[in-house]
């Protein structure tokens, strides 16, 4: 009976065995990157690290199915990208590697202990400038009421008449001068 019915093949059963290849191939990248992630972390906890480093890819890993290092580099260089790492390729297999940028922006933006050193350098410039409106306040009060000399300079007087008559520039008045 078997030999009355065709033959059959089905497209998703060629898939199955390309399937198995990518899964193998995904692992491979994974287990690299991992440690490629080790690396990093391990540098980063190094005092005056730079924030950045040169990762050799190996062109082989004893224990790991062989790899295309072509695409592991491109698989790399794109997750680590993804993540907000700034990459650079250079050939035949090194990748530079740097988090600088990152680490600028979080001492700026979230760094705690920037946070109060800018928190408190906030108030003290808002304490300043209360202050100076304060003054400003009172200086602008004591212009106001500025109690005006007795005595002023003969160029504030200007003669309008006879012997003696003199007018202020800043009101009317007429005065009567007496010169000795």
């Amino acid at each position: 009976m078997s030999g009355l019915n065709p033959p059959r093949l089905e497209a998703s059963s060629l898939f199955t065995e390309e399937n198995k290849k990518d899964q193998i191939r995904c692992e491979t990248y994974n287990t690299i990157l991992a440690q490629v992630h080790n690396r990093i972390r391990a540098t980063n906890k190094l005092p005056g690290n730079g924030q950045q480093l040169i990762y050799l890819v190996p062109e082989f890993i004893p224990g790991v199915p062989r790899f295309d290092m072509k695409q592991c580099i491109i698989y790399l260089a794109y997750n680590l990208r993804s993540t907000g790492f700034f990459v650079t390729y250079t050939h035949p297999n090194a990748l530079y590697i740097s988090w600088k940028e990152q680490a600028r922006n979080y001492r700026i933006n979230e760094s705690p202990y920037i946070k109060t050193l800018i928190d408190v350098t906030e108030q003290a410039i808002k304490r300043q400038q209360s202050q100076r409106e304060q003054l400003m306040i009172v200086n602008d009060t004591a212009n106001e009421k500025k109690i005006k000399p007795a005595i002023r300079k003969t160029s504030e007087y200007k003669a309008i008449g006879g012997m003696g008559q003199y007018v202020t520039q800043d009101d009317s008045t007429t005065k009567n001068v007496t010169f000795i």
